[in-house]
């Protein structure tokens, strides 16, 4: 299973961290796209691709904003943990 994992969260891009900031979610994705460095996108469950939001340099998910993630391979039963799938509606400013 694809897995994009968020971190360094903070809630502003002008928030100052006196740490690494908050741990965010381990999500599931289906593919992982770029294009030119500039647009970002996350396949899902129904085999549809979602842009993922970015404030400056930050990745927008569920009200908080990311300044690192990872993606990797990761087997659910080896991590011990139930993974849910990236939530498009969550990725979305309003």
């Amino acid at each position: 299973m694809l897995t994009i994992k968020l971190y360094h969260g903070r809630k502003s891009p002008e928030e100052q961290l006196n740490d690494w900031g908050s741990d965010g979610p381990l999500l599931a994705i289906g593919g992982f796209h770029v294009t030119y460095l500039s647009t970002y996108r996350v396949k899902l469950a129904d085999e549809d691709w979602h842009f993922l939001k970015f404030v400056g340099d930050l990745l927008y998910y569920d009200d908080v904003l990311y300044g690192d993630f990872t993606i990797s391979d990761n087997d659910p039963e080896a991590i011990g943990q139930i993974v849910p799938w990236f939530d498009p509606i969550k990725g979305q400013t309003t």
